[in-house]
């Protein structure tokens, strides 16, 4: 089973285009914050991010709806990727 759920916030305007097949595809990153006790006793927030990748009737679903800040729950597959830069 590949499935992942993410609870954040929305790092950034999502960014819809179309395929040269006009399907619609919106991609936009979700930050996820987890709370740390350091040891001297005080707090620190790690965040995470997530790139997400919507197609079709969703892609243009999120594009409409969403923005920077607002607070998501997502459920979906997760994949990735290696490269080799010089």
């Amino acid at each position: 089973m590949n499935e992942i759920l993410i609870d954040g916030r929305l790092a950034q305007d999502p960014e819809a285009k179309y395929t040269p097949n006009s399907k619609a595809v919106t991609i936009f990153s979700i930050a996820n914050n987890k709370s740390v006790l350091k040891p001297d006793g005080t707090w620190a927030t790690n965040a995470t991010f997530f790139k997400v990748v919507t197609w079709n009737k969703l892609a243009e679903t999120c594009a409409r709806h969403l923005k920077k800040g607002d607070h998501i729950f997502i459920k979906g597959e997760i994949y990735s990727r290696s490269y080799e830069t010089n």
